[in-house]
């Protein structure tokens, strides 16, 4: 029979870690989507200025979910919320 070659060996370790960085990298920018998504609600509402604010806070704390990798989304989840709290609020005429 033939020896084993490097193409046959798999090495495990990175493939894990290749996979959690990627599904990792989905939720942040997953968070980063919807984060978008409120701020043109706030558009449309007629907050211009706060739909700005809220999408460059959403790329700052992406890019800082991504480099903090374990629960990298979690800065993200909380630019979301405050979009949600001010598109509530102002959304109420």
């Amino acid at each position: 029979m033939s020896e084993p070659t490097t193409a046959n060996a798999m090495d495990y370790a990175e493939h894990k870690r290749t996979y959690s960085l990627f599904i990792e990298g989905g939720k942040v920018l997953t968070v980063l989507c919807l984060t978008v998504v409120v701020a043109l609600a706030l558009v449309h509402v007629g907050a211009p200025v706060l739909a700005s604010l809220l999408v460059i806070a959403g790329l700052v704390t992406s890019a800082i979910g991504l480099a903090v990798r374990p629960n990298g989304v979690i800065s993200g989840v909380v630019v979301f919320v405050i979009g949600l709290l001010g598109l509530a609020v102002l959304g109420i005429h």
